[in-house]
């Protein structure tokens, strides 16, 4: 009797035991995967955020096209023609900016209306573009090869918008970037020293008052849309 209860306690020790052995083993992995997870999570944020600082440091290291541009103007010409060549590698960016932003327009905007005036940016700035580089050699500027850095940054942000958002901050862009241009325009086109790009300034205000138009008609349209 004593050898069978002795029998049955010893069992019941090593079920007991086996229990709590597989308890401490299922708890164990647990925190071996839980552990691993955190470690992954944690792997893929540090890889994030040092992909982030390096692509910010490559913006910030390159050369500002522009700005090299306008560099060595600076260093070829006195004040009054500086201030020609100034205007040109300003109009350059905005041509630039234009482009870009029409181009984009065609595989984000919603509206056929965004889609439809991006399309007529990109044609008038790229024809307005090649003209100001022909009369930019004819004078002997400099002039930017491409888009400035502040343009890109722009382009970049506004590839991360989708739908309407992109719609409107699209023609907002048009309406403010046109009023600019054409404040620019208007005083080249008074003080310029150089006679033919004084006139060039002056010939292409009606097509960017017009762009104006359409672009102010483009926001109240999609301000209006859901």
């Amino acid at each position: 009797m004593n050898i069978s209860i002795s029998w049955h306690v010893f069992l019941f020790n090593c079920l007991n035991k086996e229990i709590l052995f597989n308890k401490l083993k299922s708890t164990t992995m647990k925190t071996i995967f839980k552990n691993l997870g955190c470690a992954v999570i944690l792997m893929w944020a540090l890889t994030a955020c040092n992909n982030e600082k390096k692509a910010n440091d490559e913006a910030e290291n390159k050369m500002d096209l522009n700005e090299a541009a306008n560099d060595t103007n600076d260093e070829k010409f006195d004040k009054p023609t500086e201030a020609d060549a100034k205007f040109v590698t300003d109009v350059a960016d905005i041509n630039y900016a234009e482009i870009k932003l029409g181009e984009l327009s065609q595989t984000k905007g919603v509206s056929a209306e965004v889609k439809e005036m991006g399309k007529m940016m990109v044609t008038d700035h790229t024809k307005a573009n090649s003209e100001l580089m022909a009369l930019a050699q004819k004078k002997g500027f400099s002039f930017p090869e491409g888009a400035s850095n502040d343009v890109i940054s722009d382009y970049n942000s506004m590839n991360d918008l989708k739908g309407l958002d992109f719609d409107k901050k699209y023609c907002d862009k048009m309406v403010s970037g046109h009023k600019d241009a054409i404040d620019k325009f208007e005083k080249a086109a008074t003080d310029c020293q150089d006679a033919e790009l004084k006139t060039w300034a002056a010939n292409m205000l009606p097509a960017l008052h017009m762009h104006l138009d359409h672009s102010q008609k483009c926001e109240e349209m999609v301000k209006n849309m859901k």
